[in-house]
């Protein structure tokens, strides 16, 4: 267990197991859509996401997170899963969205020169 500032133990914080990886793709998506804006993730981009952040529940208590990396779940891979440790600021609300207008111009005022030969 961690110690906190006031040196008391703290409990490690468990991990949300899913029961497979069309359950938590699907809750992936979820989250998109109840974030603030128009926000939106594919099931193919959703469940790319979910491969490569995950690892089968069983392996959890023999994961290093330190570590960090790891191999990708298989698509065809049908147990249950769980995330791995990840930065939880990344969770947060954007602090800026645009409307469709403002990324239309952003769109048109970018310039990128392209060689051509």
């Amino acid at each position: 267990m961690d110690k906190s500032r006031n040196g008391n133990e703290m409990p490690v914080p468990r991990k949300r197991v899913y029961k497979n990886l069309d359950f938590a793709t699907a809750t992936r998506q979820k989250t998109a859509q109840l974030s603030p804006g128009n926000q939106y993730i594919s099931y193919e981009a959703a469940s790319a996401v979910v491969r490569r952040a995950t690892l089968p529940a069983d392996d959890l208590a023999t994961h290093d997170a330190s570590k960090g990396g790891g191999n990708e779940i298989p698509i065809d891979y049908l147990g249950p899963i769980s995330f791995r440790h990840h930065d939880q600021r990344l969770t947060l609300p954007s602090i800026q969205y645009f409307t469709d207008e403002q990324v239309q111009q952003l769109y048109r005022d970018t310039q990128a020169p392209v060689f051509m030969f």
